[in-house]
């Protein structure tokens, strides 16, 4: 019986390149993420609410419609922001995807693309389902501190969601840098 060649350790040269274009990569892809995913989610209901809106104008009860819109503001300027949100989030999530390839690449990264979209994969899973385990804390205290908790509470989230991405992306570009390398 064949054993398959061995392969080479990853040099330490691969090993920091790896880590710290994954710890960028993977940072700016969940900051590409939460602007993308947050102005989806709010043009959405926002749509929704509009419909809402029309349906309570037609039954003729504008007293509501009017002093909702005029607390919420104009409409298209809120569109155009989200809109906005959005393509810099795409932006973002097309930069950390293409910067990681090339950067790897650059420093002579085994298979980068392949690094790149392997660490990209686990790291969003993983990201996820700690996503959740982090979340579920910060979403209680928010709902039990209204109101300047949910800033707080939600800006403690967001930044320690970023650390997390930041650590995830360091670990996982290195484990695919890893998995990847040359055979001897």
């Amino acid at each position: 019986m064949t054993l398959p060649p061995m392969r080479a350790p990853l040099s330490a040269e691969h090993k920091h390149a790896a880590t710290r274009i994954g710890a960028l990569a993977y940072g700016l892809w969940y900051l590409g993420w939460q602007l993308f995913s947050t102005g989806f989610v709010v043009l959405v209901v926002g749509l929704l609410l509009g419909g809402v809106f029309g349906i309570v104008e037609a039954a003729d009860a504008a007293p509501l419609l009017s002093t909702t819109l005029d607390y919420i503001g104009d409409p298209g300027l809120w569109v155009g922001l989200l809109v906005a949100a959005m393509l810099v989030g795409v932006v973002l999530l097309g930069v950390a995807v293409y910067s990681s390839g090339r950067r790897l690449a650059a420093r002579g990264v085994v298979r980068p693309w392949g690094v790149t979209w392997a660490a990209l994969g686990a790291s969003v899973v993983t990201g996820t389902v700690v996503g959740w385990i982090v979340g579920i804390p910060f979403s209680l205290l928010k709902w039990l501190i209204p109101g300047v908790g949910t800033v707080v509470f939600g800006s403690i989230e967001f930044l320690l969601g970023l650390a997390t991405a930041v650590t995830l992306g360091w670990f996982a570009w290195w484990w695919m840098a890893h998995l990847l390398r040359a055979r001897q």
